[in-house]
């Protein structure tokens, strides 16, 4: 199996070891715990600012802080939460997760909300398609960023290329996962998408499990591979799909989707320099 023989032996990875093993191996003398505790509160922090004195009667808005760990037992942040944290499991080794949420004031205490109000206002009346349908918002230029191909077009690309999105020979799109995601009894159970490469797009976002299982084996893909053995990776795929791009109904989708392999591959240059650079 392609998909799953390269990442067998990473099957033991944990974040929680893995941040004592790098502070082990900084030797700062730091609670690697509390470092990153810090860290995620102040990712996880509301990025607006409320303005009370608009005439707002009540109380304080009610803060809803949640870390979540793999396992609360054996967890190294478990007591070292601040009053009103709470620590809950999501039995989820790859990843923290935090949680930052306020609530119990209206929107119009939101500083700059008039200003958003009616840049919004002069947004909707000027930017919709044929049918009257408001075009999505940008919050940033085209093109500004590095990600500007969608998540989920990257993470299909990702599964064509790693083998956990594939076509049957009723040429339905199908989901499989990797032998190092799948259950005690090693079944690999395969999940239809569907049979239009849209619907199938959007079939793989409506399951947040199968995206996490292929940015991982993404991630350790290039970890093992590098710039290299991505980059060979993808123009394999690109021939293995070629035949399929040649349909005019389909080809902007495939055309977005080469474009997707393409990022991940440019992507893995940086992340490969990055690594050797540590």
């Amino acid at each position: 199996d392609f998909a799953g023989r390269p990442f067998q032996p990473l099957r033991e990875v944990h974040i929680e070891r893995y941040i004592q093993e790098k502070a082990a191996q900084e030797g700062t003398g730091e609670d690697p715990a509390n470092a990153w505790l810090q860290r995620l509160r102040h990712l996880a922090a509301a990025f607006w600012n409320w303005e009370k004195g608009r005439g707002i009667m009540g109380d304080d808005p009610m803060v809803i802080r949640v870390l979540g760990v793999p396992t609360v037992e054996d967890s190294i942040f478990q007591g070292k939460q601040e009053s009103g944290e709470e620590l809950v499991t999501t039995n989820y080794p790859l990843a923290l997760s935090a949680l930052h949420t306020e609530h119990g004031l209206p929107y119009i205490a939101l500083a700059g909300y008039t200003d958003f109000l009616q840049a919004y206002e002069n947004y909707i009346q000027t930017n919709r398609d044929r049918e009257g349908r408001v075009l999505p918002i940008r919050l940033f230029p085209e093109g500004a960023v590095e990600e500007s191909v969608d998540t989920l077009y990257l993470r299909f690309a990702q599964g064509l290329i790693l083998g956990h999105i594939y076509i049957d020979e009723q040429q339905d799109f199908y989901f499989r996962a990797a032998s190092h995601h799948v259950g005690e009894d090693g079944a690999q159970a395969a999940t239809r998408l569907s049979r239009d490469l849209q619907a199938a797009i959007e079939a793989l976002g409506e399951h947040p499990n199968f995206l996490r299982q292929i940015e991982y084996d993404a991630k350790r893909f290039t970890e093992q591979y590098g710039f290299q053995g991505v980059s060979q990776e993808v123009e394999k795929a690109k021939e293995r799909w070629a035949s399929y791009r040649e349909d005019e109904a389909f080809r902007p989708i495939w055309d977005k989707l080469f474009q997707a392999m393409d990022q991940w591959a440019r992507v893995s240059r940086q992340d490969t320099a990055t690594h050797l650079q540590a």
